[in-house]
C-alpha cells in the first residue's frame, strides 16, 4: 500500500525546550524517526509508495533553532542526520 508519514500536527502545544509543534520543524528525534522509518519501509515489499506531508499551516520550518540553542554542541550531528535523510529521500526507491 502507500505509506503516509507526517511531519505533524497543527497543535497549539509546545516541545519540552519551548518550540510550537504545530511549525514542525527538524529536532533530532523527529529526523531520527523518519530515518528509521524510511528503513523499514524501504524493505517492506508490501509498501510501493510513500507520502511525506504535515497538517497545518506549515510542511516545514527548518531546523528547531531553540532547540539548537539549548544543545549547541549537538548542532552539527543534527545537520549530518538531516543532510542524511534529504538524501535518502532524494533516493528513496519507491515513488
Amino acid at each position: 500500500g502507500v505509506a503516509v508519514l507526517s511531519l505533524g500536527d497543527d497543535s497549539d502545544g509546545l516541545t519540552d525546550w519551548g518550540t510550537k509543534m504545530m511549525e514542525h520543524r527538524l529536532e533530532p528525534g523527529l529526523v531520527l524517526s523518519l530515518m528509521d522509518t524510511l528503513d523499514s519501509l524501504e524493505l517492506d515489499d508490501k509498501c510501493y509508495a510513500v507520502v511525506l506531508g504535515a497538517t497545518g499551516r506549515f510542511w516545514c520550518n527548518g531546523f528547531d533553532l531553540k532547540w539548537i540553542q539549548k544543545n549547541p554542541t549537538l548542532a552539527d550531528p543534527l545537520q549530518q542526520a538531516t543532510e542524511a535523510l534529504c538524501a535518502k529521500i532524494l533516493k528513496f526507491q519507491k515513488p
